[in-house]
Parts: C-alpha cells; sequence; structure tokens
C-alpha cells in the first residue's frame, strides 16, 4: 500500500511536468526504474509509518529509536560497552564494563546471581526464596546456612582423638534415687570420664576426658520425678559418637519408696526407667513393642511377674541383676512368648503357671539353690539349664521338655518324675 501511495505521487508530479501521456508515461517508467534500482542498492528505503532510521551521524553510532513501541537499542558508543536497556518489560542485562566482571540483576522478578569479581568467590544469594549458599572462601570450609528452614550444616572438624569406646558409670552413679526435698548438687556427677580411643598408630589407647553434665529438664525435687543427665567432653580436640556417651537417672522419690526399694529397668536395651513397681516402670519406657527387660535394681514381688505374664505378650528375653531384691515365697511367671530367662540374685526358685512357656529355650540361673515342684514342666522347647548351685530339684520340675542333658553337680535331692517324659541321654549328679 505504501509503495503504491509513493509510486502514484510520482505519477502525478510526473504528469504536471508533461504535455501529453505518452510522454508522462515514460518519465512515470523510467522514475520506477531508478526508484527500483535505488531499493535494490540501498540507497532508498521505504519507511514503516512507526518507524524511524537514524543513520550513523558525522562517523559516530548508529542510533535505533523504538521499534513496534518496544525498547531503545544502543549499540557500543565510541568503542565502550554494549548497553541493553529493558526489553519487553524485562530486566536489565549489563555485559562486561571497562573489562570488569559481568553483573545480571534480577531475571523475571528471579534472585540476583553475582558471579566471580576481581577473582574473588561465587556467592550466589537466594534463589526461588531458599537459603544463602556460600562456596568456599580463601580456601576455608564450605559453610551451608539453613536450608528450608533445616540445620546449619557445618563440615567436620579434624579431631586429634576419635573415641571408640567410654568406660561405663558404676550403677550406684548411673542411677541415683533420691528423697524429695534433696538439693541438686547432691547428685554425683562425675568431672571425668574414661574413654578409648586409637593413636596415630592404631593402637588403643586410653585416657580421662572432662565432662560437663546437663539435665534433660529443670532440677526439682518438690515432688516424685526423674531426671536425665548427658555429659558434654569440653576437650574440643576429641570427637565421640554421642551415642557411646553414658548417662545418668536420677529419681526422686518418697521415704518410704526408697525404703521399700524403686524397681529400675531396661527395655529393648534402652533406659535406665525407675517406678514404684514393674508395672509403672515399663510404662515409663513407653514402647509400643516389649521384647526385652532387665531389672537392674528394686524389689520384686509376685504382682510384678503377673503383670509381667498378662502385659508384656510379646516378651522373649528377661534378665535379673544381682542387687535386686525378691520378696520371700515369691513366685515367678512369664508370658508364653519368653525364650530366654536369666536370673542372678540367690533364692528359692519357684515357679507359677510354667506350663504356658512353650517358646523357652534356655535358663540361665548360676546362684539358685532350689527349684521347685513343677517349676518347668510342659516347656516343650527347653534345651539348656545352667543351675550350678543348685542342691534341690522338685517333683515334675523339668518332666516333658527337651532336655537331654541334666548337669547339676551340687544337687543332693531330686523329686519324684523330675526328668519324666524327657529325651535324657546324660546326667551328672553327685548322688
Amino acid at each position: 500500500m505504501k509503495k503504491r501511495q509513493f509510486l502514484a505521487g510520482i505519477l502525478a508530479f510526473a504528469m504536471m511536468l508533461s504535455t501529453t501521456p505518452v510522454t508522462a508515461m515514460a518519465q512515470i517508467r523510467t522514475a520506477e526504474q531508478d526508484l527500483i534500482q535505488q531499493l535494490v542498492s540501498g540507497e532508498a528505503v521505504i519507511l514503516p509509518e512507526d518507524e524511524v532510521v537514524v543513520p550513523p551521524v558525522d562517523g559516530g553510532d548508529v542510533v535505533v529509536p523504538p521499534v513496534d513501541g518496544g525498547d531503545v537499542v544502543v549499540p557500543p558508543v565510541d568503542g565502550g560497552d554494549v548497553v541493553i536497556p529493558p526489553v519487553d518489560g524485562g530486566d536489565v542485562v549489563v555485559p562486561p564494563v571497562d573489562g570488569g566482571d559481568v553483573v545480571i540483576p534480577p531475571v523475571d522478578g528471579g534472585d540476583v546471581v553475582v558471579p566471580p569479581v576481581d577473582g574473588g568467590d561465587v556467592v550466589v544469594p537466594p534463589v526461588d526464596g531458599g537459603d544463602v549458599v556460600v562456596p568456599p572462601v580463601d580456601g576455608g570450609d564450605v559453610v551451608i546456612p539453613p536450608v528450608d528452614g533445616g540445620d546449619v550444616v557445618v563440615p567436620p572438624v579434624v579431631a586429634d582423638k576419635i573415641i571408640i569406646d567410654v568406660t561405663p558409670l558404676a550403677e550406684e552413679v548411673a542411677i541415683q534415687n533420691m528423697v524429695i526435698d534433696s538439693v541438686e548438687s547432691d547428685v554425683q556427677l562425675p568431672s571425668h570420664l574414661e574413654v578409648y580411643y586409637l593413636s596415630p598408630e592404631e593402637s588403643l589407647e586410653t585416657t580421662m576426658v572432662g565432662v560437663t553434665w546437663t539435665s534433660d529438664k529443670a532440677f526439682s525435687s518438690e515432688k516424685e520425678a526423674s531426671f536425665t543427665y548427658s555429659p558434654t567432653i569440653t576437650a574440643p580436640s576429641h570427637y565421640v559418637d554421642p551415642a557411646l556417651l553414658p548417662t545418668i537417672q536420677v529419681n526422686i522419690v518418697t521415704a518410704e519408696s526408697l525404703i521399700l526399694g524403686y524397681i529400675t529397668i531396661e527395655v529393648n536395651g534402652k533406659g535406665p526407667y525407675t517406678g514404684s513397681s514393674l508395672d509403672e516402670a515399663i510404662f515409663q519406657a513407653k514402647e509400643e513393642v516389649i521384647t526385652e527387660i532387665k531389672v537392674l535394681s528394686g524389689v520384686i514381688d509376685s504382682g510384678d511377674f503377673n503383670s509381667l505374664k498378662w502385659e508384656v505378650s510379646e516378651l522373649k528375653t528377661f534378665e535379673m541383676l544381682e542387687d535386686v531384691i525378691l520378696e520371700e515365697n515369691i513366685r515367678l511367671s512369664f508370658p508364653s512368648s519368653i525364650e530366654y530367662i536369666k536370673i542372678l540374685p540367690s533364692f528359692d526358685l519357684n515357679m507359677l503357671n510354667t506350663g504356658d512357656m512353650i517358646n523357652l529355650t534356655t535358663l540361665d540361673l548360676p546362684n539358685i539353690t532350689s527349684i521347685g515342684d513343677r517349676g518347668f514342666r510342659g516347656c516343650t522347647t527347653l534345651t539348656t539349664v545352667n543351675a550350678p548351685k543348685v542342691t534341690s530339684i522338685g517333683d515334675s520340675t523339668f518332666s516333658s521338655t527337651a532336655l537331654t542333658t541334666a548337669d547339676f553337680p551340687l544337687v543332693t535331692s531330686i523329686g519324684d518324675d523330675t526328668f519324666s517324659f524327657t529325651a535324657l541321654t546324660t546326667a551328672d549328679f553327685p548322688l
């Protein structure tokens, strides 16, 4: 359309110069041919209505003003740097200036990215609302501040000694029962722990390291409560897995309970847990499934074992240490799931409803002196009994078991049918 308008103008002008149509048409053809030649050679330009072209001025730089309502583009000026202002409402991009560094301001509302400056380190500020990441600076360590609201991660600091084991605390230190209104200064908190580590020559060495103790909550002795103290090694050159460090359990109890004796246990290898009864101590563990119980100290009665039988239905291993006190004439009972029983106190063992222990395989009774009537009758999977100090075994105590060997070197009395319905092939009795 524009070209036709332009040609029409030339035609009108030519008609004014000519007195005859033939002469005018010849002039038009000549002008049209000249225009076509100029267009081909670039000497002439057909301009859109909304565009402006400004050729070089005085040997200067080409300046191209807005095209289609777009942005101004300014090519190099005086041999300087290219500057590209916003395009389509975008962001300013500034390439290298005077041999300096590339700076890329926010793009599409994103984050600022600043590449290396003067040979320094790359700094990447927050991306997508995330966290700042600072790569190594001056050959130092990588520090990664919180990511997604997480924790600060600081790479390992090289330690001179890597602790591989810690000597356990004495039982009277590991578990401390104190009466109401006691003061925290009465808690026994060792100032040092004995630890083991590997030397540079990979030999096992031992040393004492200083520790400080922190309670899991503020100490208060106004009422019954329990506190757990955890140690922190003060020597920065020593590294230890926190799981290796011992803890101290402090129980605040009534004077009456202290006299009677609280029960302290471990459950599934964790603890200690303390209660006025075995049932209460088990509750403190808050374990959904209990397969192992070790009684560390306290006074146990028949009621404790009754609750054990009916409330811990998946128990497989039961141990009782020497410091446990058992009431007189106690009768023990266990759930049918029990597989292993180890009892260290010395007393006369009497069982209750033992025929239910259909999964029991091993008895370890190193200090028991007497086993009552029908003690383990009907324990059809029982194959091993260790009772070197037993002097008396009651009637039908091991009948209907899987025993093939009976080794009781101190026994002086054996009841009727003690080993009936067994496959016993070897017996060691001094009788």
